[in-house]
């Protein structure tokens, strides 16, 4: 009697089994990486952005006025446009900005906690603070919290 060489079906399936399992669980652990990378993306447009803004106070002498609404001259300049599609394509959520003529804030919601996001200032500040404490920055004190 000749017995043919080869696996049986059982055996195929179990081997489909643990792959599933082993590439579910490898999946599962790579969406953490994801977000993390995004509040990275953040923190690197936010220093970024710091540097240009050094470069438009060294060009115009000053900041301008903004409201926490992003809408002054130095935000809305071609460089920092681009940083704020960037961003807001990262996580989804808007911008904080606040300045006046000699200090600006600039903060964004960060994608692992909406509840935190970060802050750079004209101050050399790069830190991490609520969305609640970025919303209610001020051109009055315009610093990171």
């Amino acid at each position: 009697m000749r017995y043919k060489k080869g696996f049986t079906l059982i055996e195929l399936l179990v081997v489909v089994a643990i792959i599933s399992l082993l590439s579910s669980i490898v999946f599962a652990s790579l969406s953490g990486g994801r977000d993390k990378a995004k509040d990275a993306n953040v923190k690197a447009n936010l220093n970024n952005a710091r540097t240009i803004a050094a470069f438009y106070y060294d060009t115009n002498g000053n900041y301008g006025p903004v409201t926490s609404v992003c809408a002054g001259v130095f935000f809305l300049s071609p460089s920092m446009s681009a940083i704020n599609v960037s961003m807001f394509n990262a996580t989804g959520t808007g911008d904080y900005c606040v300045s006046n003529s000699t200090n600006y804030a600039y903060g964004h919601a960060l994608k692992t906690n909406s509840a935190f996001g970060w802050c750079v200032d004209s101050n050399g500040s790069s830190k991490q603070a609520t969305t609640a404490t970025l919303a209610a920055l001020t051109s009055a004190s315009p610093v990171c919290p």
